[in-house]
C-alpha cells in the first residue's frame, strides 16, 4: 500500500485490541498515512471534535457497544469509512450494508481494496 489509497490521509482508528491497533498504526504509517488510534466510542467523538480525518476504519464492537452510530455521524459529515471487525456483515444493520469491510483477520490486499472502495477508486 506503499503508494496506495491511503497516502497523505489522516485515518481515525477505531479499536478496542491494542495489538491490532499497534499493527494498523504501523500499516498506515507505512503506507503513508498518518493514524489516530483510539480505543473508545467517546474518544472517537472527541477526536472528531478535534479535527475532520480523512477516513475512518471502524472495529463494529467497542467495549459492549456498537460503533454503528459513529459509522453514521461519519457518513452524515462526509468522511469515508469502512468496517474491520471479527463479526460478519450479517451483524451491520441494512443502512450500512454497503460499507465496505474486512473480517478478522484480514489481509492487507483485503485491507487495501477496502479503503479504494471507501474512497470511491476502482481497484489497482
Amino acid at each position: 500500500m506503499r503508494n496506495g489509497p491511503i497516502l497523505g490521509k489522516r485515518i481515525l482508528v477505531l479499536e478496542d485490541e491494542p495489538l491490532i491497533a499497534i499493527l494498523l498504526e504501523e500499516l498506515i504509517e507505512a503506507a503513508g498515512g498518518e493514524a489516530e488510534w483510539v480505543t473508545t466510542l467517546d474518544a472517537a467523538d472527541s477526536a472528531l471534535t478535534r479535527k475532520r480525518p480523512d477516513l475512518a476504519m471502524l472495529d463494529i464492537h467497542i467495549n459492549d457497544r456498537s460503533s454503528f452510530d459513529l459509522a453514521r455521524q461519519l457518513r452524515g459529515l462526509g468522511v469515508p469509512f469502512i468496517f474491520a471487525s471479527g463479526y460478519t456483515s450479517k451483524d451491520v444493520p441494512k443502512d450500512l450494508a454497503q460499507v465496505p469491510s474486512v473480517t478478522k483477520p484480514y489481509s492487507l490486499d483485503e485491507l487495501e481494496r477496502a479503503f479504494r472502495a471507501a474512497l470511491g477508486q476502482r481497484p489497482d
